[in-house]
């Protein structure tokens, strides 16, 4: 994992916040225009590539898992959607179990959805697990709408929501928050 979020922070296309407290990493939201690049640009890396996917190449379960994602990012996974999803995505967005419940989530989400508009990008879409009932909640109240689905792990059904970024939101400043580097 920690291979991949290098790749993602080091592509111009990609956004990456973090959120710190008492000096340690308690979340992190990445998102991207272009996860092809990313793939990519881990190729360039493949010692590196093939030490950090050697269990997954032992596990075949992960394996599909890890192929059906590829196969997504390369159009293989096609949405039906109401509207063309975005090429920009929310990849992840993840806090420790200790800082959860306390907002940091919500304000991963809004400098997530900041640096996107800071670039130009105006909406993104987001594919979550139709089993994942607290994400879906999440994402409601953050203000992305469902406008679609996919079959992704195994024929499970994924939702594709979409967040349309309004130019006069603003993130307020939060001391416990730094920008990723």
């Amino acid at each position: 994992m920690s291979l991949l979020y290098r790749a993602i922070d080091g592509n111009t296309t990609s956004v990456l916040v973090t959120a710190w407290e008492k000096g340690e990493m308690i979340g992190f939201a990445a998102g991207g225009g272009s996860m092809r690049r990313i793939y990519l640009r881990l190729l360039k890396r493949p010692l590196a590539l093939a030490k950090a996917l050697a269990p997954v190449l032992l596990s075949p379960r992960q394996l599909v898992r890890v192929v059906d994602v590829v196969r997504y990012t390369f159009g293989g996974s096609p949405v039906d959607a109401e509207v063309p999803p975005p090429p920009n995505e929310l990849l992840s967005i993840a806090v420790t179990p200790a800082a959860r419940g306390q907002g940091h989530a919500d304000s991963l989400y809004q400098r997530l959805c900041d640096e996107f508009s800071a670039r130009g990008v105006d909406c993104f879409r987001i594919v979550v697990g139709s089993d994942l009932a607290r994400a879906h909640r999440f994402y409601a109240r953050m203000g992305a709408r469902p406008i679609g689905k996919l079959k992704m792990h195994r024929g499970a059904a994924s939702v594709v929501y979409l967040h349309e970024i309004s130019p006069a939101v603003g993130a307020a400043e939060d001391e416990s928050l730094k920008p990723g580097t």
